[in-house]
């Protein structure tokens, strides 16, 4: 295999893709969050040296915090939305419900709940 030298991937700098890249990390990390709120019996099992909510953090902060970031990624989103990027809406709203619903309802399911993160991934 024959490397390619001096090739460089060159993505422009746009406000867009800088609002995509924040819809993207603000989605990430409420899920993570929320994860943590709802994860914290197993974690004290599994992982008991990485717990920080309810420890480090109080409940109602990683809760709050959880919000913030929601209503930041669907924010972006809309904006995105507004200059003709609609996918982003849709992909943002459906990873936040399926995100939600993974950590109630599907983590108990080995084959649904793997596919969920897998595609969100």
């Amino acid at each position: 295999m024959m490397l390619m030298a001096g090739w460089v991937l060159h993505i422009p700098f746009s406000f867009n893709y800088t609002l995509l890249i924040c819809c993207v990390i603000a989605s990430a990390a409420a899920g993570n969050i929320w994860n943590d709120l709802n994860d914290q019996k197993a974690d004290l099992i599994n992982k008991p040296q990485k717990i920080w909510i309810g420890l480090h953090i109080p409940k109602i902060h990683a809760l709050t915090a959880y919000w913030v970031l929601v209503v930041w990624a669907i924010l972006f989103s809309l904006i995105l939305f507004f200059q003709g990027f609609s996918f982003v809406l849709v992909i943002t709203m459906i990873a936040q419900i399926s995100l939600f619903l993974y950590s109630i309802i599907f983590k108990r399911m080995a084959i649904a709940g793997n596919l969920i993160i897998s595609i969100l991934a």
